[in-house]
């Protein structure tokens, strides 16, 4: 067992060998039950402050106009079983992102004409995500909490504090997250030395996944937002 908390740490610190040793010994379950709970927590403790927030987007946009006044004013409003489904969700929306993420990088790294199964790749995502979603997810979540606010931002998008949340440039700003840069930057680490793929070749597949990931968030993102007037 100490080895494999070595293994966790390592991922933060050498996360090349880390998770070459991860993956050689087929280890990615306890990680993903490790990602799944601290995701459920994180929801868990947020939930209400990202209440009042939904509810706040919600009144300054378009689709207030399908709700009443006494509707408006008590959306941010909450049962305790409310809260403890968004642990369910959260958990299942990760779930999900783990899945179609490693299929995407699967396929670029297979388009690339990489060496490795789905099954490869995913063991390796999952280790790399503790960095992002524990890591990340741990901070963003006591910044929440003493912020009193889901407007928290760990990519460039703070050197653009002036600029409308929903504007085009702001939205490309913020994919470029820290903790998500330092994920996939360990994730091609990870495949170049377990899978035996040429570094420079890792890191520039990596960043064609990136730039296809970040192009569909934005576009996503912007039209949603302007979808529902803001």
């Amino acid at each position: 067992m100490n080895e494999i908390w070595n293994d966790w740490l390592a991922v933060f610190t050498t996360p090349g060998p880390a998770l070459a040793r991860l993956h050689a010994r087929r280890f990615w379950a306890a990680t993903l039950l490790l990602l799944l709970l601290a995701t459920a927590m994180m929801s868990y403790l947020t939930y209400p402050i990202q209440k009042v927030d939904q509810a706040e987007i919600i009144r300054q946009s378009k689709l207030a106009e399908n709700f009443t006044l006494e509707q408006l004013e008590d959306m941010d409003r909450f049962l305790p079983i409310q809260r403890f489904f968004s642990m369910f969700w959260a958990a299942l929306a990760v779930s999900l992102a783990l899945l179609i993420g490693t299929f995407f990088v699967y396929l670029f790294f297979k388009l690339g004409n990489c060496e490795g199964l789905y099954a490869d790749y995913f063991i390796l995502f999952v280790n790399a995500s503790l960095i992002d979603l524990v890591a990340g997810g741990i901070l963003r979540s006591f910044l929440i909490t003493i912020k009193g606010s889901t407007e928290i931002v760990t990519s460039l998008a703070i050197l653009t504090p002036s600029l409308p949340k929903s504007s085009l440039t702001y939205l490309v700003f913020s994919q470029f997250d820290v903790f998500n840069l330092w994920f996939l930057y360990a994730l091609a680490l990870g495949i170049a030395i377990a899978l035996k793929t040429d570094l420079k070749k890792s890191l520039l597949i990596v960043s064609f996944y990136f730039a296809f990931k970040s192009s569909l968030a934005v576009i996503f993102s912007y039209l949603s937002l302007r979808l529902i007037g803001l």
